[in-house]
């Protein structure tokens, strides 16, 4: 496992969110509110400030952030709070994305996982139930599947989604909870099966592995890391061929990581104890 960090001058004193696609092409949200974008802080248009924040890349021309926190004095259960932003900080587009807990997102859609045991239950009705929904870039919701009323068979019953992670730009991976099972989407048509069962329980993974928060694949590996906010770091798992479950390192806490393509992580900096670190990407064993 290969640790690297993103050297960023001026930066604030944590990022709360973020998305990385190279040294290159990058997004990080500031404490201070600040929009990091490839090293530089970026001037948008934003009608007020996000306080908890969720980014997705979309290319390297824009990217999305949403407002989670729909109880501001600025929103309202149907407020727009979702923007996507150009380069140079201009908003293309504004619309409800509901109360998102996670969202990643490929070259034509956004997709978007709702908690249902979330505790701002009730501030977005249409998507409270949880599950997770699609959308296009001008936030026309084209897909939306509620795991309340589906008929389906017990592996996909679910009562969240823990992380999500894209293996292509056709296929969406969800690590739901309680069973563990990885769910993969084909937005092709939008057809949900079962990509794995973990099959974990307490004989065959540690104690620190049970709110894995971020995933990533990476030939037939699967990895999943953890932040502990008591230890102040994060642990890295992996499954592998032989279906066991294994720490394989550890890396700075984050509340907010970001399951990468090709087995890695991204970490925007964050420190209960106040002290400086900077955003670190985790490249996983095998990884390039």
């Amino acid at each position: 496992m290969i640790i690297e960090e993103l050297e960023i001058a001026n930066s604030p004193e944590y990022f709360q969110a973020g998305d990385y696609l190279s040294k290159k092409e990058y997004v990080l949200f500031g404490n201070d509110k600040t929009i990091i974008r490839n090293g530089n802080i970026l001037k948008t248009e934003l009608p007020f400030k996000i306080s908890m924040p969720q980014i997705t890349i979309i290319d390297n021309t824009s990217f999305l952030i949403s407002e989670y926190d729909t109880h501001s004095s600025n929103l309202t259960a149907k407020s727009k709070n979702a923007w996507l932003i150009d380069e140079k900080g201009k908003i293309l587009s504004h619309f409800n994305i509901g109360h998102a807990y996670k969202i990643v997102s490929t070259e034509k859609f956004i997709i978007a996982s709702y908690a249902r045991s979330d505790f701002y239950r009730g501030v977005s009705s249409e998507f409270e139930v949880g599950g997770f929904a699609v959308f296009d870039f001008k936030g026309n919701c084209l897909f939306h599947f509620d795991h309340v009323d589906a008929i389906f068979p017990k592996q996909m019953k679910f009562i969240d989604i823990k992380a999500m992670s894209i293996f292509d730009n056709n296929k969406v991976h969800f690590l739901t909870y309680p069973n563990f099972d990885i769910l993969k989407l084909d937005l092709n048509n939008f057809k949900l099966d079962v990509e794995l069962q973990l099959n974990v329980d307490k004989t065959n993974v540690d104690d620190e592995f049970w709110n894995p928060k971020a995933i990533s694949k990476f030939g037939s590996e699967w990895f999943f890391l953890t932040p502990h906010g008591e230890t102040n770091e994060s642990i890295i798992f992996k499954r592998g061929e032989d279906n066991k479950v294994v720490k394989i390192g550890s890396c700075n806490y984050s509340p907010f990581p970001k399951g990468l393509l090709n087995g890695k992580f991204l970490i925007p900096s964050f420190s209960i104890d106040e002290t400086a670190k900077k955003c670190q990407i985790v490249k996983c064993k095998y990884a390039a």
